[in-house]
């Protein structure tokens, strides 16, 4: 019954119902140096080797931030109180970047990421969901209902750089490929699109058509992109180009509704399960039941991501 209740409330608010602290959406985050610039056209971003094992959740329904450390047993740390907490991110010097959708802003955080956050983002979001940071810690926003991508310079307090808003469909999750491209999940076109810098013109590809249904987070491992369909209890994986139909489908199982996506320095696939208040640990190939399952401290975890 609860279930079904968080997914009526789902299909209101995307009707154009604010209702903080119902679905949330994820990003995912590439770190490199600050120089608070755009990468042009065909830069290869490369970012810090992934060495953090602590995994980070943006726990919704509890309006805070999570932390996990291995072996994922114990009770996390509980870290920034934020209202309805939906996203994580962290930039190149480990500052922790959070959604706060009961405000439409995000949030940021110094370590060790308790007490007052050291600014506050809004650029007048009409519902700030998915967040990331490319390889110049340029913050990049989803405006799920605003039907538009911000992307804000270091410190973040200025009018946007620019707004993406061609082929854009109430986005959610965003991912930065070694390309610097930009990939954004679409929740009305249940569709992932591409973006080559500076990302204001059409996107070069649109990815899972007829293959997503509410597409949440995505991530990268190996050259693969992973994407959540929410709708469907499960994880649709595309080779690259990603244009072609799935090369797997990982099913988390009925009513446990993925939402954030995770890769730890192992390659081991963590999933945020809204439906169930868990996140799945799996080891690759990623068939069969998960390694691990976490649920201590967790109601309605939304974004997941591996920080300091």
């Amino acid at each position: 019954m609860i279930r079904k209740l968080f997914t009526l409330v789902i299909a209101a608010y995307l009707a154009g119902c604010s209702a903080p602290g119902t679905v949330p959406r994820m990003p995912n985050s590439a770190n490199g140096p600050v120089s608070g610039v755009t990468p042009d056209a065909g830069a290869v971003c490369k970012p810090t080797p992934k060495t953090a094992t602590n995994l980070f959740a943006a726990n919704d329904l509890s309006s805070h931030v999570l932390e996990f450390s291995p072996p994922y047993k114990s009770a996390p740390k509980m870290l920034a109180s934020v209202q309805y907490a939906v996203a994580v991110a962290f930039d190149s010097k480990k500052n922790l970047f959070v959604t706060q959708t009961g405000t439409n802003s995000v949030l940021e955080f110094k370590a060790p990421y308790t007490g007052k956050p050291i600014a506050e983002t809004k650029a007048a979001f009409q519902a700030a969901y998915g967040i990331a940071l490319d390889a110049h810690n340029n913050l990049f926003v989803a405006d799920l209902r605003g039907n538009q991508v911000v992307e804000l310079a270091p410190p973040y307090t200025g009018k946007p750089k620019i707004a993406i808003t061609k082929g854009i469909g109430s986005p959610d999750g965003l991912a930065f490929d070694t390309k610097c491209d930009l990939f954004v999940t679409n929740q009305s076109t249940n569709t992932v699109t591409e973006y080559a810098p500076p990302y204001t013109n059409a996107p070069i590809a649109t990815i899972g058509s007829g293959y997503l249904n509410g597409p949440t987070g995505l991530a990268f491992s190996n050259n693969k992109l992973y994407v959540d369909s929410f709708y469907t209890d499960e994880m649709q994986v595309f080779a690259a180009p990603y244009t072609g139909a799935p090369v797997q489908t990982i099913v988390t199982g009925s009513g446990t509704e993925p939402y954030g996506i995770a890769f730890d320095p192992k390659q081991n696939l963590f999933v945020g399960l809204y439906g169930m208040s868990e996140i799945f640990e799996y080891a690759s190939p990623y068939k069969g039941k998960p390694l691990t399952t976490i649920t201590k401290g967790l109601t309605l975890p939304a974004g997941i991501a591996f920080g300091p």
